[in-house]
């Protein structure tokens, strides 16, 4: 129980940090045309990536988890989480936009 207890907190601390690197570089999500660009954290440091709505093969939303996953056509796969969001009902847009 001690073990679950100290993963559970020490997830909560990493997305506390992620969350606070995220915000102090100013990154949000945005939607241009048939453009997505997306903040990334990758060895601590803030990074954009963007792929072609059209490069969507799936979208696959867990409603226990509130994450959204999008995979490629190449095979790569990009997990949005709802506290990158303001509320579920943004992230539910969002994920309209991506089906359109």
């Amino acid at each position: 129980m001690i073990i679950a207890g100290l993963y559970m907190l020490y997830t909560a601390c990493r997305k506390i940090r992620n969350a606070r690197k995220l915000s102090a570089k100013g990154s949000v999500i945005t939607v241009d045309n048939d453009q997505v660009t997306y903040p990334v954290i990758r060895k601590g440091n803030v990074e954009m990536e963007s792929f072609a709505i059209s490069e969507i093969s799936s979208l696959n939303y867990a409603e226990d988890d509130g994450i959204l996953t999008v995979t490629l056509n190449n095979g790569k796969s990009t997990k949005f989480d709802v506290d990158f969001f303001d509320s579920l009902d943004q992230l539910k847009e969002f994920a309209a936009l991506l089906q359109k």
